[in-house]
């Protein structure tokens, strides 16, 4: 199989398990490897699509991998989690991102129109994750100071 059929057949689930020509792109079950690497996971509940932060930007081929599966998962939800993290830990590591976009947003010169963004989506993105993991998707008090504050909302 080449990489996008790999990658098809694991968004759509439609085959119980299946491997690439070269062995280095695979699923099993729910479980999608590069190199052996857990490199996604699907939820078949909320037609979620987890792909991990860290192991997405390993190589250039994993980063390849990555692509062809968001090409597959087009009409999908993804988030960019650690897969080997619970979900209130990946929760606290949104909120620090947003903060990390909010200090980028108040240096930037030339694009805060583009830190404004990413806050906004990210916001978004955590909000629908703790939805869907019954966390709380209320924004920390600190964080909406720091929002309000930088008129980010």
């Amino acid at each position: 199989m080449t990489n996008e059929e790999v990658a098809v057949a694991f968004v759509n689930q439609s085959l119980p398990e299946a491997k690439s020509c070269t062995g280095n792109f695979s699923f099993k079950g729910t479980s999608l490897y590069s190199y052996a690497s857990l490199l996604a996971k699907v939820g078949l509940k909320d037609n979620a699509l987890y792909i991990d932060k860290d192991i997405s930007k390993y190589s250039n081929t994993t980063q390849k991998h990555t692509s062809k599966l968001l090409s597959a998962a087009h009409p999908m939800q993804v988030f960019y989690i650690y897969l080997g993290e619970y979900p209130e830990t990946n929760m606290q590591r949104y909120w620090k991102s947003i903060e990390a976009f909010i200090v980028k947003h108040r240096r930037a010169r030339k694009y805060k129109d583009h830190y404004k963004a990413q806050i906004q989506s990210t916001i978004q993105e955590a909000q629908l994750f703790a939805k869907l993991h019954n966390e709380p998707t209320e924004i920390p008090d600190d964080l909406m100071r720091q929002l309000f504050v930088n008129q980010l909302l």
